[in-house]
C-alpha cells in the first residue's frame, strides 16, 4: 500500500481515518479468507454490498473531511492576508 494514499488533506501527516479505513478494510479482506479456509458458505453478493458500503463510507468520510480543511485553510489564509 503506498504510503501516501494514508495522507490527509496537506500531504504531511497520516490521517487517523485513513489509517482507520484501511485497516477495517483489510480486516474485512482477512476475516473473509478466514471464513473461506473453515469452510463457512458465503453469500457473495451480500458481501460485495458490505464491502462497496466499507469503501464508500471511507471514501466519502475522507472526501467531505479533506473538502472542508481545505475550506477552512483557505478561511485562514484570507484571514492572515
Amino acid at each position: 500500500m503506498n504510503l501516501n494514499f494514508l495522507r490527509g488533506f496537506d500531504n504531511a501527516h497520516i490521517d487517523l481515518g485513513r489509517v482507520l479505513w484501511a485497516i477495517g478494510s483489510l480486516a474485512y479482506l482477512a476475516l473473509t479468507a478466514f471464513a473461506v479456509h473453515r469452510g463457512q458458505q458465503i453469500d457473495w453478493t451480500n458481501w460485495a454490498l458490505g464491502f462497496a458500503l466499507l469503501h464508500s463510507c471511507g471514501a466519502g468520510g475522507a472526501g467531505i473531511k479533506d473538502v472542508l480543511v481545505a475550506k477552512a485553510f483557505a478561511l485562514k489564509q484570507d484571514a492572515s492576508a
